[in-house]
C-alpha cells in the first residue's frame, strides 16, 4: 500500500488537480486508517499535499477522515488549518476547543514528577531584544553560561507576542474591530500549533511559515517544553471564554497575556530546574511598545554601529519577500534613526507604567570592553560574582564582527550612513 501511496503522490506532484488520481489517492489513504500506522500516514499525506500547494485535496481527505470518526489532535490541527485556508473560519473555530483540550491533556499528562513550581521575578525573566542584526545573540550566548539559567526557546526565537496570531496582533485586531471574530481566535490557535497553511508561494519569506517552524520546534522540545505548552493551550481556552463573555477589552487582553506568559515561563523554569529564564527576541527593540503584553521583566536591548549593522542587513533583505525600505543606505539610515528614537521614547514608560527594567548595551562594548560591560549586565540581573560554566560567547572571536563594514560596504554607502547617523557611530569601530 505504501508503494501505491508513493505512486499517487508522485502523480499528484506532477498534476495536483487530476480528479482520478485524487480519488485513488484519497481512497488509499483512508483505507489505511485502521492500520497501526494509519494516522501517521494520514498526517504525512496531508502535510505533503499542503507542501506541494494542493490544499483543496488535502481538505477533502481530512474531512473524509474526520467523518469516519478520526478525532486525534494531529488530524484536528490539519483540518482546522485547511478549513481556515478555505475561508471557513467558523467551521475551523468549532474544532479548536477539542484540539486544544487534547494538546493540554497530552502535555499536562507527560510532565512527570517535578519539584515545586518556581516563581520568576522581574530580574529572573530576562528578555533579549535587538534591532535587526544588532548582535544581541552575543548577550544571549554569554548568559547561557550562568548557573541555573535556561535560554528559551531551545531553538529559534519566541514569536508568541510579536508575529501573526500572537498577542500583539490580537491586540491590534481588537482595537480595530472592538471584538474578536472567529478568524482571530483561529489564527491564535494556529500560531500555537504551528500548522497555518500559508498563502504565499514557496521560496518567499513568510512570517507565518516562520511561526510554523518555531512552534513545531517547541512541540518537539519535550519534555522541557511540556509545561510551557500546557499553559499556552490552557490560556487559549481561557481566551475563548473571555472573548465570548463580551467583556474583552485591551486592558483585559494585556492582563490575560501577562498572566499566561508569566505562568508559561514559570513552567519553563520548573521543568528545567532553573532560577532564571533568558528569552530570545520575544519582543524586538523596534517594537518595544508591545512589551506591555509581558509580565514585569528585565529587557536587555542591544544596539550596534549602523555601518556594521547595514553590512549584514542588506544581504538578508535581498531575500524574496523581504521588505525593501532598508535595502538602500538612505532607507536604512532613516529606519535606524526612527527605531532608536522610538526606543528612547518608550524606555521610561515601560519602567514606570509596566514594571519592566531596561538595560541598553552596545554590541561593540560587549565585545571590546567585555569585562566591564558584562559586569553591568550581571549587576542589573543580580548575579554579581556568578561563575560562568558554559558560555558560548568568546569576545576574541566576535572582534571580527566589529568594523566588518570596511570589507562589505561601498564608500558612498558608508558616507551616507556616517552623514545621517553620526551620533550613533561607535568610537571603537573606526
Amino acid at each position: 500500500m505504501d508503494e501505491a501511496l508513493d505512486h499517487y503522490q508522485c502523480a499528484l506532484e506532477w498534476k495536483p488537480s487530476a480528479p482520478n488520481v485524487q480519488r485513488w489517492h484519497r481512497r488509499a489513504v483512508l483505507q489505511q486508517l485502521d492500520d497501526a500506522q494509519g494516522l501517521t500516514r494520514l498526517v504525512r499525506e496531508l502535510d505533503q499535499q499542503i507542501h506541494i500547494e494542493n490544499p483543496t485535496h488535502a481538505l477533502d481527505i481530512a474531512e473524509a477522515a474526520h467523518a469516519q470518526g478520526v478525532d486525534h489532535r494531529d488530524l484536528l490541527d490539519r483540518l482546522i488549518a485547511l478549513r481556515d485556508h478555505d475561508g471557513q473560519a467558523e467551521a475551523a473555530m468549532s474544532l479548536t476547543a477539542a484540539a486544544a483540550a487534547s494538546h493540554l491533556a497530552e502535555f499536562e499528562g507527560d510532565r512527570g514528577a517535578l519539584d515545586g513550581t518556581r516563581r520568576l521575578d522581574v530580574s529572573a525573566r530576562v528578555m533579549i531584544s535587538g534591532y535587526f542584526y544588532s548582535g544581541s545573540g552575543a548577550v544571549k550566548d554569554h548568559l547561557r553560561g550562568v548557573p541555573s539559567t535556561t535560554v528559551w526557546p531551545p531553538a529559534g526565537e519566541l514569536r508568541v507576542v510579536k508575529f501573526p496570531g500572537g498577542f500583539a496582533d490580537l491586540g491590534r485586531r481588537l482595537a480595530d474591530q472592538g471584538e474578536f471574530v472567529a478568524q482571530d481566535l483561529v489564527d491564535h490557535y494556529l500560531h500555537l500549533s504551528g500548522v497555518k497553511v500559508s498563502r504565499k508561494a514557496l521560496g518567499r519569506y513568510d512570517r507565518w511559515r516562520q511561526v510554523n517552524t518555531d512552534s513545531r520546534r517547541l512541540h518537539r522540545a519535550r519534555p522541557a517544553a511540556d509545561g510551557y505548552l500546557a499553559v499556552l493551550y490552557r490560556s487559549y481556552l481561557d481566551l475563548v471564554r473571555l472573548a465570548r463573555s463580551g467583556e474583552l477589552d485591551a486592558t483585559r487582553l494585556e492582563g490575560h497575556a501577562q498572566g499566561a506568559l508569566g505562568a508559561a515561563l514559570d513552567a519553563v523554569a520548573t521543568a528545567n530546574r532553573s532560577d532564571r529564564v533568558v528569552v530570545d527576541q520575544v519582543v524586538t527593540a523596534w517594537k518595544i511598545d508591545i512589551a506591555r503584553y509581558l509580565p514585569p521583566s528585565t529587557f536587555v536591548i542591544v544596539h550596534r554601529d549602523p555601518r556594521d549593522q547595514f553590512s549584514e542587513v542588506r544581504e538578508v533583505l535581498s531575500e524574496p519577500g523581504r521588505g525593501k525600505r532598508r535595502r538602500t543606505p538612505e532607507g536604512f539610515a532613516d529606519s535606524y534613526l526612527t527605531d532608536r528614537r522610538f526606543v528612547d521614547g518608550w524606555v521610561s514608560r515601560l519602567e514606570a507604567d509596566h514594571g519592566h527594567r531596561v538595560l541598553r548595551l552596545a554590541f561593540e562594548d560587549f565585545v571590546l570592553e567585555h569585562e566591564r560591560t558584562a559586569a553591568r549586565l550581571h549587576e542589573t540581573l543580580g548575579i554579581d560574582g556568578a561563575t560562568l560554566t558554559k558560555s558560548r560567547f568568546d569576545p576574541a572571536v566576535s572582534r571580527r564582527n566589529v568594523g566588518k563594514y570596511r570589507h562589505h560596504l561601498e564608500p558612498d554607502a558608508v558616507e551616507v550612513i556616517e552623514s545621517e547617523l553620526a551620533e550613533y557611530l561607535h568610537p571603537g569601530v573606526g
